[in-house]
Protein backbone atom coordinates (compact mmCIF):
# COMPACT_ATOMS: atom_id res chain seq x y z
CA UNK A 1 0.00 0.00 0.00
CA UNK A 2 1.37 3.53 -1.08
CA UNK A 3 1.47 5.86 1.62
CA UNK A 4 0.11 9.54 0.73
CA UNK A 5 3.78 11.07 1.61
CA UNK A 6 5.14 8.60 -1.17
CA UNK A 7 2.63 9.62 -3.69
CA UNK A 8 3.16 13.23 -3.07
CA UNK A 9 6.69 12.43 -3.85
CA UNK A 10 5.96 11.08 -7.12
CA UNK A 11 3.37 13.22 -8.00
CA UNK A 12 5.38 15.81 -7.31
CA UNK A 13 8.76 14.47 -9.52
CA UNK A 14 5.27 14.12 -12.62
CA UNK A 15 4.70 17.85 -11.90
CA UNK A 16 8.07 19.06 -11.95
CA UNK A 17 8.77 17.23 -15.01
CA UNK A 18 5.75 18.07 -17.20
CA UNK A 19 5.51 21.59 -15.67
CA UNK A 20 2.41 22.29 -13.44
CA UNK A 21 0.88 25.13 -15.74
CA UNK A 22 0.58 22.67 -18.93
CA UNK A 23 -0.72 19.88 -16.76
CA UNK A 24 -3.96 22.34 -15.54
CA UNK A 25 -4.48 23.33 -19.22
CA UNK A 26 -7.52 22.60 -20.89
CA UNK A 27 -6.34 21.54 -23.61
CA UNK A 28 -7.19 17.73 -24.20
CA UNK A 29 -4.07 15.23 -23.72
CA UNK A 30 -3.97 11.46 -22.34
CA UNK A 31 -1.40 13.18 -19.34
CA UNK A 32 -3.66 15.70 -18.57
CA UNK A 33 -7.26 13.66 -18.16
CA UNK A 34 -5.25 11.33 -15.72
CA UNK A 35 -3.55 14.24 -13.78
CA UNK A 36 -7.22 15.72 -13.36
CA UNK A 37 -8.85 12.79 -12.12
CA UNK A 38 -8.36 11.53 -8.66
CA UNK A 39 -9.75 8.12 -8.55
CA UNK A 40 -7.39 5.31 -7.50
CA UNK A 41 -6.66 3.94 -10.66
CA UNK A 42 -5.28 7.30 -12.23
CA UNK A 43 -3.45 8.18 -8.54
CA UNK A 44 -1.48 4.94 -9.16
CA UNK A 45 -0.83 5.26 -12.53
CA UNK A 46 0.46 9.36 -11.95
CA UNK A 47 2.32 7.83 -8.56
CA UNK A 48 4.31 4.82 -11.18
CA UNK A 49 5.44 7.47 -13.86
CA UNK A 50 6.92 9.28 -10.88
CA UNK A 51 8.84 6.09 -10.02
CA UNK A 52 10.17 5.70 -13.05
CA UNK A 53 10.99 9.08 -13.35
CA UNK A 54 12.61 9.23 -10.04
CA UNK A 55 14.87 5.77 -11.36
CA UNK A 56 16.10 7.75 -14.48
CA UNK A 57 16.46 11.63 -13.32
CA UNK A 58 19.68 11.39 -11.93
CA UNK A 59 21.77 10.00 -15.04
CA UNK A 60 19.19 10.54 -17.45
CA UNK A 61 17.90 14.13 -16.56
CA UNK A 62 18.56 15.72 -20.38
CA UNK A 63 16.72 12.87 -22.33
CA UNK A 64 13.45 13.00 -19.76
CA UNK A 65 13.56 16.44 -20.75
CA UNK A 66 13.40 16.12 -24.50
CA UNK A 67 11.11 13.25 -24.26
CA UNK A 68 8.47 15.22 -21.73
CA UNK A 69 8.79 17.41 -24.33
CA UNK A 70 7.84 15.56 -27.20
CA UNK A 71 4.94 13.75 -24.78
CA UNK A 72 3.53 17.47 -24.42
CA UNK A 73 3.54 18.12 -28.33
CA UNK A 74 1.76 14.52 -28.83
CA UNK A 75 -1.95 15.12 -28.25
CA UNK A 76 -3.15 12.23 -30.11
CA UNK A 77 -0.46 9.29 -29.43
CA UNK A 78 2.28 9.84 -26.97
CA UNK A 79 1.70 6.59 -25.51
CA UNK A 80 4.95 5.26 -27.24
CA UNK A 81 6.82 7.95 -25.61
CA UNK A 82 5.76 7.53 -22.13
CA UNK A 83 6.29 3.37 -22.67
CA UNK A 84 9.86 4.75 -22.99
CA UNK A 85 10.04 6.26 -19.52
CA UNK A 86 8.00 3.15 -18.18
CA UNK A 87 10.34 0.56 -19.79
CA UNK A 88 13.39 2.15 -19.00
CA UNK A 89 12.78 2.99 -15.58
CA UNK A 90 11.59 0.10 -14.71
CA UNK A 91 14.67 -1.96 -15.95
CA UNK A 92 16.77 0.72 -14.09
CA UNK A 93 14.27 -0.22 -10.73
CA UNK A 94 15.44 -3.91 -11.48
CA UNK A 95 19.03 -2.95 -10.90
CA UNK A 96 19.89 -2.70 -15.01
CA UNK A 97 21.78 -0.19 -16.67
CA UNK A 98 20.61 1.73 -18.87
CA UNK A 99 21.41 4.12 -21.60
CA UNK A 100 18.46 6.14 -23.70
CA UNK A 101 19.99 6.69 -27.34
CA UNK A 102 19.36 10.26 -28.93
CA UNK A 103 16.48 11.41 -30.58
CA UNK A 104 15.58 9.51 -34.17
CA UNK A 105 18.46 7.04 -33.36
CA UNK A 106 18.11 4.08 -36.14
CA UNK A 107 17.10 1.23 -34.92
CA UNK A 108 16.75 0.51 -31.56
CA UNK A 109 15.71 3.41 -28.68
CA UNK A 110 18.39 2.19 -25.96
CA UNK A 111 21.34 -0.44 -24.48
CA UNK A 112 20.67 -2.18 -21.14
CA UNK A 113 23.54 -4.03 -20.20
CA UNK A 114 23.24 -6.08 -16.63
CA UNK A 115 26.24 -7.97 -14.41
CA UNK A 116 26.62 -10.65 -16.77
CA UNK A 117 28.03 -8.59 -19.47
CA UNK A 118 25.79 -9.11 -22.17
CA UNK A 119 24.29 -5.70 -24.12
CA UNK A 120 20.49 -5.54 -25.10
CA UNK A 121 19.76 -3.07 -28.30
CA UNK A 122 16.14 -2.77 -26.97
CA UNK A 123 13.32 -1.19 -29.57
CA UNK A 124 10.95 -0.32 -27.62
CA UNK A 125 6.70 0.05 -29.44
CA UNK A 126 3.62 0.93 -28.26
CA UNK A 127 0.55 -1.48 -30.24
CA UNK A 128 -2.16 0.91 -28.86
CA UNK A 129 -6.41 0.87 -29.45
CA UNK A 130 -6.98 1.09 -32.79
CA UNK A 131 -9.13 3.93 -34.31
CA UNK A 132 -11.87 1.08 -35.25
CA UNK A 133 -12.24 -0.18 -31.75
CA UNK A 134 -12.47 3.24 -30.27
CA UNK A 135 -15.59 3.77 -33.06
CA UNK A 136 -16.96 0.83 -31.75
CA UNK A 137 -16.58 1.55 -28.05
CA UNK A 138 -18.22 5.63 -28.70
CA UNK A 139 -21.07 3.63 -30.53
CA UNK A 140 -21.50 1.33 -27.99
CA UNK A 141 -21.62 4.04 -24.89
CA UNK A 142 -24.46 5.87 -27.18
CA UNK A 143 -26.36 2.72 -26.96
CA UNK A 144 -25.87 2.12 -23.54
CA UNK A 145 -27.20 5.57 -22.60
CA UNK A 146 -30.16 5.16 -24.81
CA UNK A 147 -30.57 1.73 -23.08
CA UNK A 148 -30.33 3.85 -19.50
CA UNK A 149 -32.85 6.02 -20.36
CA UNK A 150 -35.77 3.85 -21.32
CA UNK A 151 -34.74 1.41 -18.32
CA UNK A 152 -35.19 4.56 -16.05
CA UNK A 153 -39.06 5.51 -17.78
CA UNK A 154 -39.77 1.79 -17.70
CA UNK A 155 -40.14 1.65 -13.80
CA UNK A 156 -38.34 -2.05 -14.13
CA UNK A 157 -34.91 -3.37 -14.58
CA UNK A 158 -33.42 -4.50 -17.54
CA UNK A 159 -30.66 -5.62 -19.56
CA UNK A 160 -29.88 -5.45 -22.86
CA UNK A 161 -27.74 -8.02 -24.45
CA UNK A 162 -26.68 -6.83 -28.20
CA UNK A 163 -24.50 -9.30 -30.08
CA UNK A 164 -23.35 -9.23 -34.19
CA UNK A 165 -21.43 -11.79 -35.69
CA UNK A 166 -20.42 -9.54 -38.37
CA UNK A 167 -18.26 -6.52 -37.75
CA UNK A 168 -20.81 -3.04 -36.69
CA UNK A 169 -19.99 -0.06 -39.03
CA UNK A 170 -21.62 3.22 -38.22
CA UNK A 171 -24.80 2.74 -40.01
CA UNK A 172 -25.39 -0.70 -37.97
CA UNK A 173 -24.90 1.56 -34.97
CA UNK A 174 -27.90 4.04 -36.09
CA UNK A 175 -29.91 0.93 -36.98
CA UNK A 176 -29.63 -0.65 -33.84
CA UNK A 177 -30.00 2.77 -31.60
CA UNK A 178 -33.40 3.51 -33.54
CA UNK A 179 -35.23 0.39 -32.81
CA UNK A 180 -33.89 0.52 -29.04
CA UNK A 181 -35.28 4.12 -28.64
CA UNK A 182 -38.59 3.04 -30.63
CA UNK A 183 -39.09 -0.57 -29.76
CA UNK A 184 -41.03 -1.46 -26.16
CA UNK A 185 -39.25 -3.10 -23.45
CA UNK A 186 -40.56 -6.68 -23.43
CA UNK A 187 -38.45 -10.16 -22.91
CA UNK A 188 -36.54 -11.48 -25.66
CA UNK A 189 -35.69 -10.81 -29.24
CA UNK A 190 -36.61 -6.91 -30.15
CA UNK A 191 -35.42 -6.47 -33.28
CA UNK A 192 -35.56 -10.08 -35.58
CA UNK A 193 -35.17 -7.98 -38.58
CA UNK A 194 -31.54 -7.16 -38.14
CA UNK A 195 -30.16 -10.47 -37.84
CA UNK A 196 -31.03 -11.36 -41.69
CA UNK A 197 -29.02 -8.41 -43.19
CA UNK A 198 -26.61 -7.43 -40.09
CA UNK A 199 -26.41 -10.88 -38.30
CA UNK A 200 -27.11 -8.67 -34.77
CA UNK A 201 -29.46 -9.05 -31.98
CA UNK A 202 -31.05 -7.39 -29.62
CA UNK A 203 -32.18 -9.12 -26.51
CA UNK A 204 -33.85 -7.62 -23.56
CA UNK A 205 -34.01 -9.73 -20.30
CA UNK A 206 -35.96 -8.47 -17.10
CA UNK A 207 -34.07 -8.09 -13.93
CA UNK A 208 -36.48 -10.13 -11.68
CA UNK A 209 -34.21 -11.23 -8.47
CA UNK A 210 -35.91 -8.93 -5.88
CA UNK A 211 -32.34 -7.57 -4.37
CA UNK A 212 -32.11 -5.48 -7.40
CA UNK A 213 -34.03 -2.19 -7.36
CA UNK A 214 -36.47 -0.96 -10.54
CA UNK A 215 -33.95 1.62 -12.62
CA UNK A 216 -31.16 -1.18 -12.21
CA UNK A 217 -29.35 -1.94 -15.53
CA UNK A 218 -26.54 -3.62 -17.92
CA UNK A 219 -26.07 -3.29 -21.46
CA UNK A 220 -23.78 -5.33 -23.25
CA UNK A 221 -21.95 -5.03 -26.62
CA UNK A 222 -19.98 -7.66 -28.76
CA UNK A 223 -19.02 -7.93 -32.41
CA UNK A 224 -16.22 -9.11 -34.61
CA UNK A 225 -13.09 -7.41 -34.95
CA UNK A 226 -11.57 -6.20 -38.11
CA UNK A 227 -9.37 -7.93 -40.19
CA UNK A 228 -7.37 -4.92 -39.78
CA UNK A 229 -6.68 -5.65 -35.85
CA UNK A 230 -4.22 -8.91 -36.97
CA UNK A 231 -2.43 -7.48 -39.71
CA UNK A 232 -1.63 -4.05 -37.89
CA UNK A 233 0.25 -5.92 -35.25
CA UNK A 234 2.05 -7.76 -37.87
CA UNK A 235 2.73 -4.44 -39.55
CA UNK A 236 4.26 -2.90 -36.44
CA UNK A 237 6.19 -6.15 -35.62
CA UNK A 238 7.47 -6.08 -39.17
CA UNK A 239 8.63 -2.41 -39.07
CA UNK A 240 10.28 -2.91 -35.97
CA UNK A 241 12.12 -5.87 -36.73
CA UNK A 242 12.93 -4.30 -40.46
CA UNK A 243 14.75 -1.31 -38.45
CA UNK A 244 17.21 -3.35 -36.29
CA UNK A 245 17.39 -5.94 -39.21
CA UNK A 246 18.77 -2.67 -41.22
CA UNK A 247 20.27 -1.09 -38.63
CA UNK A 248 21.30 -3.51 -36.31
CA UNK A 249 22.90 -6.65 -37.35
CA UNK A 250 23.83 -9.02 -35.27
CA UNK A 251 26.95 -8.19 -33.04
CA UNK A 252 28.93 -10.90 -30.55
CA UNK A 253 27.96 -9.80 -26.73
CA UNK A 254 24.57 -7.96 -28.02
CA UNK A 255 21.27 -9.38 -28.43
CA UNK A 256 18.39 -7.52 -30.45
CA UNK A 257 14.84 -7.61 -28.38
CA UNK A 258 11.88 -5.55 -28.91
CA UNK A 259 9.86 -4.17 -26.28
CA UNK A 260 5.82 -4.37 -26.83
CA UNK A 261 3.16 -2.34 -24.90
CA UNK A 262 -0.02 -3.75 -26.19
CA UNK A 263 -3.39 -2.46 -25.56
CA UNK A 264 -5.42 -4.04 -22.45
CA UNK A 265 -8.29 -5.70 -25.34
CA UNK A 266 -5.72 -7.06 -27.17
CA UNK A 267 -5.39 -10.91 -27.79
CA UNK A 268 -2.08 -11.32 -26.71
CA UNK A 269 -1.98 -14.89 -27.44
CA UNK A 270 -2.83 -14.16 -30.81
CA UNK A 271 -0.34 -12.22 -30.85
CA UNK A 272 2.26 -13.94 -29.55
CA UNK A 273 2.14 -16.65 -32.11
CA UNK A 274 3.06 -14.14 -35.02
CA UNK A 275 5.71 -13.05 -33.11
CA UNK A 276 7.25 -16.36 -32.57
CA UNK A 277 7.01 -17.05 -36.39
CA UNK A 278 8.57 -13.31 -37.24
CA UNK A 279 11.00 -14.14 -34.54
CA UNK A 280 11.96 -17.72 -36.30
CA UNK A 281 12.94 -16.42 -39.98
CA UNK A 282 16.65 -17.40 -40.59
CA UNK A 283 17.08 -13.88 -41.61
CA UNK A 284 15.48 -12.30 -38.48
CA UNK A 285 18.29 -10.30 -36.49
CA UNK A 286 15.61 -9.66 -33.53
CA UNK A 287 17.08 -12.37 -30.91
CA UNK A 288 13.40 -11.89 -28.42
CA UNK A 289 10.24 -10.01 -28.50
CA UNK A 290 8.36 -9.04 -25.05
CA UNK A 291 4.94 -8.25 -25.11
CA UNK A 292 3.55 -6.60 -21.95
CA UNK A 293 -0.07 -5.90 -21.36
CA UNK A 294 -1.05 -3.87 -18.07
CA UNK A 295 -4.91 -4.03 -17.64
CA UNK A 296 -7.95 -3.14 -15.03
CA UNK A 297 -8.45 -6.26 -12.86
CA UNK A 298 -11.28 -7.34 -10.81
CA UNK A 299 -10.69 -9.02 -7.66
CA UNK A 300 -13.72 -9.38 -5.27
CA UNK A 301 -14.80 -5.71 -4.69
CA UNK A 302 -11.66 -3.88 -5.24
CA UNK A 303 -10.23 -3.17 -8.66
CA UNK A 304 -6.39 -3.08 -9.33
CA UNK A 305 -4.09 -3.50 -12.00
CA UNK A 306 -2.73 -6.35 -13.18
CA UNK A 307 0.77 -6.91 -15.21
CA UNK A 308 1.44 -9.94 -17.47
CA UNK A 309 4.46 -10.15 -19.67
CA UNK A 310 5.14 -12.50 -22.48
CA UNK A 311 8.62 -13.09 -24.07
CA UNK A 312 9.41 -15.19 -27.03
CA UNK A 313 13.10 -15.76 -27.42
CA UNK A 314 15.20 -17.15 -29.71
CA UNK A 315 18.11 -19.74 -29.43
CA UNK A 316 20.30 -16.92 -30.71
CA UNK A 317 19.25 -15.11 -27.75
CA UNK A 318 21.98 -14.06 -25.17
CA UNK A 319 20.83 -11.76 -22.20
CA UNK A 320 19.52 -11.60 -18.55
CA UNK A 321 16.05 -13.67 -18.36
CA UNK A 322 13.16 -11.82 -19.77
CA UNK A 323 10.36 -13.61 -17.52
CA UNK A 324 9.25 -10.62 -16.37
CA UNK A 325 11.89 -7.91 -16.41
CA UNK A 326 9.80 -5.37 -15.54
CA UNK A 327 9.21 -4.01 -12.25
CA UNK A 328 6.06 -1.82 -11.27
CA UNK A 329 5.00 0.70 -7.84
CA UNK A 330 1.95 -1.19 -7.39
CA UNK A 331 -0.55 -4.13 -8.80
CA UNK A 332 0.40 -7.56 -9.36
CA UNK A 333 1.95 -9.65 -12.48
CA UNK A 334 -0.02 -12.64 -13.48
CA UNK A 335 1.17 -15.98 -15.15
CA UNK A 336 -1.57 -15.75 -18.33
CA UNK A 337 -3.46 -12.77 -19.73
CA UNK A 338 -6.30 -11.37 -18.09
CA UNK A 339 -9.60 -12.56 -19.77
CA UNK A 340 -12.40 -10.19 -21.15
CA UNK A 341 -15.43 -11.05 -20.18
CA UNK A 342 -18.82 -10.07 -19.64
CA UNK A 343 -21.66 -10.38 -17.39
CA UNK A 344 -25.00 -11.51 -17.24
CA UNK A 345 -27.58 -10.71 -14.42
CA UNK A 346 -29.73 -14.10 -14.68
CA UNK A 347 -31.63 -15.56 -12.13
CA UNK A 348 -30.15 -14.72 -8.40
CA UNK A 349 -26.78 -15.56 -9.99
CA UNK A 350 -24.12 -12.95 -12.00
CA UNK A 351 -22.70 -14.88 -14.65
CA UNK A 352 -19.49 -14.60 -16.45
CA UNK A 353 -20.08 -15.02 -20.73
CA UNK A 354 -17.21 -16.46 -22.11
CA UNK A 355 -13.92 -14.85 -23.23
CA UNK A 356 -14.41 -12.83 -25.72
CA UNK A 357 -10.74 -12.00 -26.60
CA UNK A 358 -11.03 -11.89 -30.38
CA UNK A 359 -13.95 -9.51 -30.26
CA UNK A 360 -14.68 -5.63 -29.69
CA UNK A 361 -16.68 -5.60 -26.14
CA UNK A 362 -18.25 -3.14 -24.32
CA UNK A 363 -20.25 -3.23 -20.98
CA UNK A 364 -21.85 -0.80 -19.19
CA UNK A 365 -24.43 -0.48 -16.50
CA UNK A 366 -25.64 0.69 -12.89
CA UNK A 367 -26.93 -1.94 -10.63
CA UNK A 368 -28.91 -1.08 -7.24
CA UNK A 369 -29.19 -3.36 -3.92
CA UNK A 370 -31.92 -3.12 -2.01
CA UNK A 371 -31.27 -2.96 1.73
CA UNK A 372 -33.50 -3.60 4.03
CA UNK A 373 -34.04 -2.31 7.50
CA UNK A 374 -31.65 0.11 9.27
CA UNK A 375 -30.03 -2.37 11.20
CA UNK A 376 -28.99 -4.74 7.93
CA UNK A 377 -25.92 -5.77 6.82
CA UNK A 378 -24.62 -6.08 3.32
CA UNK A 379 -21.15 -6.64 1.66
CA UNK A 380 -20.79 -5.09 -1.62
CA UNK A 381 -20.50 -7.70 -4.74
CA UNK A 382 -17.45 -8.85 -6.44
CA UNK A 383 -17.20 -5.71 -8.98
CA UNK A 384 -17.64 -6.41 -12.42
CA UNK A 385 -15.69 -4.57 -15.26
CA UNK A 386 -18.23 -0.84 -16.57
CA UNK A 387 -20.86 -1.80 -13.54
CA UNK A 388 -21.26 0.74 -11.09
CA UNK A 389 -23.05 -0.93 -7.73
CA UNK A 390 -25.03 1.13 -5.30
CA UNK A 391 -26.65 0.27 -1.65
CA UNK A 392 -29.83 2.03 -1.38
CA UNK A 393 -31.50 2.05 2.46
CA UNK A 394 -34.07 3.16 3.49
CA UNK A 395 -33.69 5.32 6.36
CA UNK A 396 -36.20 7.41 8.71
CA UNK A 397 -34.67 10.61 6.88
CA UNK A 398 -35.04 9.21 3.46
CA UNK A 399 -33.25 6.67 1.11
CA UNK A 400 -28.86 6.34 1.82
CA UNK A 401 -27.05 5.24 -1.27
CA UNK A 402 -23.93 3.78 -0.86
CA UNK A 403 -21.62 3.13 -4.02
CA UNK A 404 -18.56 1.01 -4.71
CA UNK A 405 -15.51 2.66 -5.69
CA UNK A 406 -15.60 2.63 -9.57
CA UNK A 407 -13.81 3.95 -12.14
CA UNK A 408 -15.94 5.12 -15.29
CA UNK A 409 -13.13 4.80 -17.56
CA UNK A 410 -11.33 1.86 -16.93
CA UNK A 411 -8.45 1.75 -19.82
CA UNK A 412 -5.33 2.58 -18.39
CA UNK A 413 -3.64 5.79 -19.63
CA UNK A 414 -0.08 5.63 -18.83
CA UNK A 415 1.17 2.15 -17.98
Amino acid sequence: MMSQEEFGTYRALVESLFNPIWLRESTPHRLRAIWRRTDKLAKVEVASLGFFIKQLQAEHRKWLADTARDIRNQAQSPHGLIFEIVTLGSLAARGMNVRPMKQHHPGYDAEVSGQDGCTLRVSIKNHDISEQEKQFRFESARLANIVRRRVLASGGGWQAVIRSRTHLDTDAFEEIAATLRRSPIRPGEIAPHLFPRRGASIQMRRILDPKFLPGSYTCNVTCTQTEYERARFQKNINIAIKKLDEYSPRAPGCSNVIFMRVHGSADVEELTRYAREAIARPDCSVDAILLYQAVVGHKRTAQEIMYYACDVVSPRYRGPSLKFPLQFLSGVVVTKPVGRGLFIVSGEEQLPVDDIASEYSYQRGQLFYRLHGTGASFELPDSFPGIEQTLVSEQPGGKVHLSQPFAEDEDLFLL
